[in-house]
């Protein structure tokens, strides 16, 4: 008997794993194919005897279902560098069974081609060659097993699903994981663990909280250590982030912006700023104030006074803006400019007010004035400027927001207070 005697009879075996999602009460499916195959093989001989001594069979990949004499080298071997071998062979020796059966499986002598790296079209094109010959003659008397006899095209099988059948725990190619490519796996409650996403979206909209079942507040946390947060509070209708902020370019409301907890005074949105279009304020609770105008108009202090301003131990400047702080939280004494700035900004606050004292400042230039020296004298050589508010008793605003005056200092009047 030679080797050109025997035939064989190829039976190629596809191991397929079963199984279903993990949920309560079901077995879940292995996330590994086992990444092998079993062939199943017949040797017989010319006469269709069983074989049942040893043989060396050697099992190949190609690219190509065609062999041709170039594919094996002069010694036998199959060569490497021919432009159809698919870069995987490995060699078993079998003793068949009295029936001339055996069984091996490819891949336990030599790992198997990575078929995750391949795409459909290569696997598609995938043949195994397998070859046959007596366990110890030399390497050319090995015979291919032709699996298609009557077609001298066709010697080897083609591998069709079994790639894919040793990929069944990838999609397309990928796998679940958290490197490139990898398929992210939700966890425990259908979301995402946080390192599943480390480097971010491309997406233009990343919704959070995409079912609205928050109760208290949605959050974006930067860091483990770190944590800094940018979270949504949903009973105040408002973000809060929990560090400090700083804008390289434009800020630009709709609404009003609120620094910290500062009210002057009392009444919902205190604290408050605003731009009109002209002028920059805040809300005290009761009214708008300028914050980039000098000062607003308060009002007259109770008592009159003569251009010697004193109370406790202070007199002068101090004295007048004590008097005023004392009756008008956060007032001082008048300036001429902040009444005519309060003319300006609203003539109002000068309802029922009839005249006071306002601080000019240095001598003037045609008139002596040099608010009575620093409102520390009453003596009649002196002069001091007063505003009056009202010429019919505080009950109307003169015309145009009243006028100034300069009096002697002996005059006793009220003294004018701004914020």
């Amino acid at each position: 008997m030679t080797v050109q005697q025997i035939h064989g009879r190829l039976f190629l075996t596809l191991l397929f794993v079963t199984g279903a999602l993990m949920v309560p009460g079901m077995l879940a499916a292995q996330t590994t194919a086992p990444q092998r195959m079993v062939y199943n093989g017949h040797l017989l001989d010319a006469s269709g005897n069983a074989l049942t001594t040893a043989h060396s069979v050697r099992f190949s990949y190609w690219k190509s279902a065609d062999y041709i004499t170039g594919d094996i080298t002069a010694t036998g071997s199959i060569d490497v560098g021919a432009s159809n071998y698919a870069d995987w062979q490995e060699v078993h020796t079998v003793t068949p069974d009295s029936a001339g059966y055996f069984t091996v499986e490819l891949g336990s002598e030599t790992a198997l081609p990575d078929f995750s790296t391949m795409d459909a079209a290569t696997m598609l094109s995938l043949y195994l060659q397998v070859e046959v010959k007596v366990s110890m003659a030399a390497d050319t008397t090995y015979e291919v097993l032709d699996v298609n006899a009557s077609d001298a095209a066709v010697d080897r099988a083609p591998l069709r699903s079994v790639p894919f059948a040793l990929n069944t725990d990838l999609l397309d190619g990928h796998d679940v994981g958290t490197g490139s490519g990898s398929i992210p796996l939700l966890g425990s409650g259908g979301v995402f663990g946080k390192g599943l996403i480390p480097s971010g979206l491309n997406g233009d909209v990343f919704t959070l909280d995409a079912d609205d079942t928050a109760a208290s507040a949605i959050t974006l946390q930067f860091g483990d250590s770190l944590s800094k947060a940018l979270s949504f509070n949903i009973s105040s209708d408002r973000f809060i982030f929990n560090a400090g902020l700083e804008v390289q370019g434009d800020i630009q409301t709709s609404g009003g912006l609120t620094l910290g907890s500062y009210a002057p005074s009392t009444g919902t949105g205190a604290g408050t700023l605003r731009w009109t279009g002209t002028d920059f304020q805040g809300y005290d609770g009761n009214a708008w104030q300028s914050l980039t105008k000098v000062g607003k108009f308060a009002g007259t202090s109770s008592t009159n006074v003569t251009g010697s301003v004193s109370t406790g131990s202070l007199v002068g400047y101090k004295a007048g803006n004590a008097i005023c702080a004392h009756e008008f939280a956060g007032s001082h004494m008048c300036q001429v400019d902040e009444i005519i700035a309060t003319v300006e900004q609203d003539m109002t606050v000068f309802n029922g007010e009839v005249n006071g004292w306002a601080s000019m400042g240095a001598p003037g230039y045609t008139a002596d004035a040099n608010d009575c020296a620093g409102w520390t004298s009453a003596n009649e050589s002196y002069l001091g400027s007063w505003w009056e508010f009202s010429s019919d008793g505080g009950v109307t605003v003169a015309p145009g927001g009243g006028k100034g005056f300069l009096t002697n200092c002996a005059a006793s009047q009220p003294i004018a207070c701004c914020r």
